[in-house]
């Protein structure tokens, strides 16, 4: 909203044209009709969207960054930042998911403040499609030393799934979501009665891939279509609540056992998985297989060769099911990650006598068409050591270490392709030094890898960009006590940068560390000691 006449038209859709975009990483259930919002709107800081941009006469590119949280309307509120430093602001708890405001940079006027009060609901924290949640209020616009208010009434409703088909891609399951705003007041004496509506296709693990906004005063309609994308998901959130969780398993008597986190802290969450009591099953990874935000249970049968998923909801097994048996017990499952950045997490497998590498990009129990090869790595000396992403592209690259050697190799992914950007890091010749983990641990959108010397006790981490070890590497605390191991990377204090889980092995105690680049938090801590050795923790 501003005072100027002249510039009304172009600006007064500003809050509804943003409300999609401030909401650029919602993620609706595309498996049934009602469900629960919340987990769908996950939006780790340094998630970026990139967007073409056209009004029908003119186009340009809008890149929007999650840039933290800020005091606003009386909440904590999460920051949408767009390239030109306006920012949006929204909330996303019990209440649903709501639109704050804004602040749009203005060189010339001077920058200007929108606020929603109450803040406009854009998604019920339950929601069912067809279903309208709706709201009124008042809209505040504030613009150097003119301050005015006007009336507003919004209806948001998620219409239906569609195909969409933009740069990024074809999106088979978008959510086609209408957000309409009413403003009525009088300004500078001038009755004002106006409306902006938005259409926005929103797809699970990935987010607004398209949006249409008109301004009824203006006629004028302009679409964002997403054109790429990079979003850090928390490894092992189990309830979507943007908090790594703990996977407990017991080897002796198959039960399995989860901790919802909260930093340090265990939630009323807390419970009992079923029980598989048949020692051949083993838990082969833990990764968000059908997008829904929330991470699932891959199962492996080390006899059989019978591959399973436990789709999960919290505690609870959603759904699940079989997918194709791999008999011969020479392929094992060498990681899991997102390698064609849909938003699903796959599985590669690596055979352990040939050397040959496999891809399964996984849509929930389906393998999809794509899969395939990668490039055979017939030396055994050479081991997957992990998976991130480290050159920011959205995508899992694979992370390779020589166990003779001590050479350091990347593979950067698109799918089963290997890109140009390959090549090699630091080699490390002390077989003392292992990688115990790959996180995003300074926030940048870029995985690092942490080292721990299994003689020594010292740590180190390598923050990354692609294959380029950066300047702010540094060592991390030592632990010259052996039985303390990484056990877990995970994002557990919600703050969008990975944390190491330690658990020691000899008197069951267990301690996080909160991670910002080499920096270990104050917040860290113990958790409830599991002094029963039987009970292991299951890492990604």
């Amino acid at each position: 909203m501003t005072t100027s006449k002249a510039t009304n038209n172009g600006r007064r859709s500003r809050p509804v044209a943003r409300a999609a975009l401030i909401l650029s990483a919602c993620l609706f259930s595309t498996q049934a009709a009602a469900f629960a919002s919340a987990p769908y709107f996950p939006l780790p800081d340094g998630a970026t969207w990139t967007y073409n941009v056209s009004d029908g006469t003119t186009s340009s590119t809008e890149t929007r960054t999650v840039a933290g949280t800020r005091s606003f309307n009386g909440a904590q509120v999460k920051i949408i930042r767009d390239q030109t430093g306006s920012e949006n602001y929204f909330t996303n708890d019990d209440a649903g998911v709501r639109v704050h405001g804004a602040l749009f940079v203005d060189p010339v006027n001077g920058n200007e403040t929108d606020t929603y009060s109450p803040p406009v609901p854009f998604a019920a924290r339950d929601s069912i499609i067809g279903t309208q949640v709706s709201g009124s209020g008042t809209a505040t616009g504030v613009q150097g030393s003119t301050t005015f208010t006007l009336n507003y009434t919004s209806a948001s409703t998620p219409l239906a799934i569609e195909t969409v088909t933009v740069p990024a891609g074809t999106f088979s399951n978008a959510v086609h979501v209408r957000l309409t705003i009413n403003y009525s007041g009088v300004v500078n004496g001038t009755p004002v009665n106006y409306s902006a509506t938005l259409d926005d296709w929103l797809v699970a693990g990935v987010g607004s891939v398209r949006e249409v906004s008109t301004d009824t005063t203006s006629s004028t309609t302009t679409t964002w279509e997403l054109r790429s994308y990079a979003i850090r998901r928390p490894v092992a959130d189990f309830s979507g609540d943007g908090h790594s969780d703990v996977l407990w398993r017991n080897t002796l008597t198959g039960e399995n056992y989860l901790y919802p986190m909260n930093g340090t802290q265990i939630l009323a969450g807390e419970g009992y998985v079923r029980t598989v009591a048949d020692p051949n099953w083993t838990v082969a990874g833990i990764g968000d297989f059908d997008g829904d935000g929330k991470a699932d249970i891959l199962w492996r049968n080390t006899s059989t060769g019978q591959n399973y998923i436990y789709f999960m909801d919290g505690t609870t097994i959603k759904s699940e099911g079989l997918i194709r048996t791999v008999a011969d017990q020479s392929w094992r499952v060498a990681g899991i990650g997102d390698f064609d950045g849909d938003g699903k997490d796959d599985i590669l497998w690596r055979n352990g006598t040939t050397g040959e590498n496999y891809v399964y990009p996984m849509d929930g129990l389906s393998i999809k068409a794509t899969e395939g090869y990668v490039r055979t790595v017939a030396d055994q000396s050479w081991r997957v050591a992990g998976i991130g992403d480290f050159d920011g592209d959205g995508k899992a690259d694979i992370l390779w270490r020589n166990s003779s050697t001590g050479q350091n190799y990347v593979y950067p992914m698109n799918g089963t392709i290997i890109k140009p950007g390959e090549g090699y890091l630091r080699t490390v010749a002390d077989p003392a030094w292992q990688v115990k983990g790959v996180g995003d641990f300074d926030g940048d959108g870029k995985a690092d890898i942490v080292w721990r010397n299994s003689t020594s006790g010292q740590n180190y981490l390598y923050p990354m960009d692609g294959t380029t070890i950066k300047p702010t590497e540094g060592s991390l605390r030592t632990i010259a006590d052996l039985n303390w191991q990484i056990v877990a990377v995970g994002d557990y204090d919600g703050d969008g940068k990975s944390d190491l889980l330690w658990r020691n092995s000899s008197t069951g105690e267990n301690y996080i560390y909160p991670m910002d680049g080499t920096t270990i938090k104050p917040t860290e801590g113990y958790l409830r000691t599991v002094p029963q050795p039987n009970w292991q923790v299951v890492g990604r």
